[in-house]
């Protein structure tokens, strides 16, 4: 299980083949990330909130200037829905899925590795 980390990886792709290794066989790995809403205004009025008003009550409350000021950006730039899936099914997960939670601002993926191998 993973929460809000992959996105951080220098190379995510090497992270899930990673994690599939370490797998036993039919074991089921659970990947939380943040993603992007797809609903009209719910996107517009997030994308509002995560770019302007998190990152300054980030730098208010933690006194740290640069507080939160990466998230948004991470989050943007990181694959989500099956662009991820993909990701996963190429580092030889099986039977992947997803399940969006809150609108879509997080996702869980889900995904086997085989019985044997």
């Amino acid at each position: 299980m993973a929460g809000f980390g992959i996105r951080n990886f220098s190379d995510p792709s090497k992270g899930l083949r990673e994690m599939k290794r370490v797998l036993r066989p039919g074991g089921l790995v659970l990947i939380l990330e943040f993603s992007v809403p797809e609903s009209f205004p719910f996107r517009q009025v997030y994308g509002f909130y995560f770019r302007r008003i998190l990152p300054l009550a980030g730098r208010i409350i933690s006194k740290d200037r640069m507080a939160y000021s990466y998230l948004p950006d991470s989050v943007s730039e990181f694959p989500y829905g099956g662009e991820f899936l993909e990701m996963m099914e190429s580092a030889g997960f099986l039977r992947t899925g997803q399940r969006k939670l809150t609108g879509g601002i997080a996702t869980v993926y889900t995904g086997f590795k085989a019985q044997t191998q």
